[in-house]
């Protein structure tokens, strides 16, 4: 900016000047001019507003508006702005969508896989390292791990057969060879990683209601309620849900089935810190057994009590709690290095 307003300045010189102008004038000005089309000054302005208005400022309102008058989520919105305008060859980012929405993080995903930039992000939001992730850097127990692909790839590959196993087991799916099935005293309730079986032109209300006839007004929007679900909310047509809020109405939904075991496919794909939390006191207090898949590692410590790892070709049986086969696992891992 100040190269642009150094040149303005210049360009008046020179009418002024007119066929006075000297020749070492017109050779700064000419290198002034190639400096700040060699940064990108033609385009920035466009840059700017582009960016702005993609992590969700109004790109004029922004010209005059004081950082003060931001708040802390918006000022970090402006800090990820100004990195990703900013020329480098090197982009750090240290969880870029903590203060992001669902728009703005589909838009900064787009923005990422078209950089030329090299980019290293630091981040607990699996859906977008998924998005974006071409290698991963696996720091634990002091020592490091890379990996080629995405998120997915790396705490266990697509296709390893874990949600085919659940499908297979819940009798959604022909076994390959042998047999399956769920011994008679066993109710199970299955939690879809995809979500396919919420009833999508139902409202929130209706959905609760169809499990539980009898039950009235009070009581429907009172077991909502512990999922997030309020006031006038509850009469939106689940179709219209954002993937957050769908996963906290299968949730609602399971919890009124009466199931002995609960099988949960990827629960926290969709849900905030808070509904996590809140999923894993749930599952604390519960009296049944609990099958899960999850790449989420905090979540796996606090519930998981024994661990089967499918690693592409084979399961393994841990019986123990996830965080002792972490340690057995980093264990190996240095052992297998030494």
């Amino acid at each position: 900016m100040v190269l642009e307003q150094r040149i303005a300045e210049q360009a008046m010189k020179l009418g002024e000047l007119g066929e006075q102008v000297t020749h070492d004038f017109l050779e700064r000005f000419g290198h002034d001019q190639e400096r700040f089309a060699d940064l990108g000054g033609y385009i920035y302005h466009a840059r700017v507003d582009a960016v702005l208005q993609g992590l969700g400022f109004d790109a004029e309102e922004s010209k005059t508006r004081l950082m003060s008058s931001l708040s802390g989520g918006e000022r970090g919105r402006v800090g990820l702005a100004a990195q990703l305008i900013a020329p480098a060859d090197l982009l750090l980012l240290d969880e870029p969508t903590d203060h992001l929405d669902l728009d703005t993080t589909t838009w900064l995903e787009d923005w990422l896989k078209e950089a030329d930039e090299t980019v290293i992000v630091v981040s607990h939001d699996r859906a977008f390292l998924d998005a974006i992730c071409t290698n991963i850097l696996h720091m634990e127990a002091r020592t490091s791990e890379t990996y080629k692909g995405n998120y997915s790839q790396f705490v266990g590959p697509s296709g390893a057969g874990k949600s085919s196993f659940i499908s297979t087991l819940l009798g959604d799916r022909a076994p390959a060879r042998g047999a399956a099935r769920i011994g008679g005293s066993i109710t199970p309730a299955w939690f879809r990683q995809d979500l396919a079986d919420l009833p999508l032109r139902l409202s929130i209300f209706d959905a609760i209601q169809e499990l539980r006839a009898l039950w009235n007004r009070g009581q429907v929007q009172n077991h909502l309620g512990a999922f997030g679900f309020g006031g006038e909310e509850v009469f939106r047509e689940i179709g219209t849900l954002s993937g957050g809020e769908r996963a906290r109405m299968a949730l609602a939904r399971m919890t009124l089935s009466r199931a002995n075991l609960l099988v949960l496919d990827e629960p926290t794909n969709h849900l905030d810190v808070e509904n996590i939390e809140v999923l894993e006191d749930a599952l604390d207090e519960y009296d049944g057994s609990v099958l899960l898949v999850s790449h989420d590692r905090a979540f796996l410590r606090e519930v998981a009590t024994r661990v089967w790892w499918f690693d592409g070709t084979r399961s393994i049986d841990f019986d123990g709690p996830f965080i002792e086969w972490e340690a057995d696992r980093a264990r190996c891992t240095v052992k297998a290095a030494g």
